[in-house]
């Protein structure tokens, strides 16, 4: 994981530095309970659904 963040970093990605600001990690929970919803189709975006 540490390589392809210094990868992204490298190239300017924003989202490395609204990381280092912002606990993502806090709206896992949420982010699972809507992931858990039954969904009419399996055609959406894919989610990292980390237990971590």
């Amino acid at each position: 994981m540490a390589e392809r963040t210094n990868k992204l970093t490298k190239m300017g990605d924003p989202l490395v530095g609204l990381n280092a600001k912002i606990d993502l990690e806090a709206f896992r929970p949420d982010l699972n309970r809507i992931h858990e919803k039954e969904r009419k189709s399996n055609a959406c975006c894919h989610i990292d659904r980390r237990a971590d």
